[in-house]
Order: structure tokens, then C-alpha cells, then sequence
């Protein structure tokens, strides 16, 4: 095992040197920009990162972004069961694969998306006459649904758009 200097993170020890630089680097990044991960772990053959966003008000999680290092490829993307159960699957929509890159480059992409995925606006659209739904978009993309609660009345418009104040974990 490799020592890791990556306090915020909560993770002491990784599995490589490639590693050790990976999360390094992310939690640089990290530091800088404010966020947390929810979850840091390694496997034998990799470096698994996740970052939950979650809407503040109602302990709400909306997006779980995930990161898998395995030294000469990363993988990143939604982890589509919130639960990080499956592999990332580099053949699926929305999930990116780097490969035979410096690790400084891969980290620094990396770091990229993720800040970027952190800090799209999140609004929490309601319906609340006749119905109790809620729906979380993002605001640059109102037909891509995260999440939603409840049953909804089709074809009507909703009767509040609240902005979304998200933290990380």
C-alpha cells in the first residue's frame, strides 16, 4: 500500500503510485472549489471516487457522479444505481473513458468535469393543486429529469421553480 496525503477525502492509503498522484490531484482540485466526495474506496485493480449531489432542503440525493482510476484509464460518469453496485460501463450514455494519458491530464479532466457537474444549476419543479409532485431539472435542461416524487397531473405547467441549493457529500 501507498500512502495518500488526501485528509479531506478520507483516504490514507491506495494501492499504487498512479493512484496516489490520481487522488492527490482531485483533492487539490477539490480543496480549491469546496466539494467533498461521498465515497473513496479502492479495489485490487482500481480507485473508486463518488460524489453525491444532494439537495440541502429535503436530504435529497439528485445525481451520483462517479469516478473509476485503474492507473492507465479512468472512467467517469453517473453512476446509474446511486449505490455504486455496478461498474461503470464505458459503452453506456454519459459515462467517458481516458486511457494512455499522463495521470496529471486524466486528474485534471477529471477534476473538470466533476467541478462542472457540481456546479450546474439544479431547480425543483412543483405541482401542488390536484397533485403533490416534485421534479428536479437542471435549468439549462428542463426535459432531463434526475429525480421526481409523487404523481403528477400531465399537461400542465408547474406552479413553482425553486433553485435548488445543493451541497456535496
Amino acid at each position: 500500500m501507498v500512502t495518500v496525503n488526501a485528509p479531506r477525502f478520507e483516504i490514507t492509503e491506495c494501492n499504487n503510485e498512479l493512484e496516489r498522484q490520481f487522488i492527490e490531484l482531485i483533492h487539490l482540485r477539490s480543496e480549491a472549489d469546496g466539494w467533498y466526495p461521498g465515497v473513496v474506496w479502492t479495489h485490487d485493480d482500481r480507485l473508486v471516487l463518488g460524489v453525491d449531489i444532494i439537495d440541502c432542503e429535503l436530504n435529497c440525493v439528485l445525481r451520483s457522479l462517479r469516478v473509476d482510476f485503474y492507473g492507465q484509464k479512468v472512467l467517469f460518469g453517473d453512476d446509474e444505481t446511486y449505490q455504486f453496485v455496478t461498474d461503470l460501463d464505458p459503452y453506456r450514455s454519459g459515462v467517458s473513458m481516458l486511457s494512455n494519458r499522463p495521470v496529471q491530464e486524466m486528474a485534471g479532466i477529471v477534476a473538470d468535469w466533476l467541478i462542472g457537474q457540481i456546479r450546474r444549476q439544479i431547480v425543483c419543479r412543483q405541482w401542488l393543486y390536484d397533485c403533490d409532485f416534485r421534479e428536479w431539472v437542471y435549468e439549462d435542461d428542463p426535459n432531463r429529469g434526475l429525480v421526481n416524487s409523487g404523481t403528477r397531473v400531465r399537461g400542465r405547467a408547474p406552479d413553482k421553480i425553486i433553485p435548488v441549493v445543493i451541497e456535496t457529500g
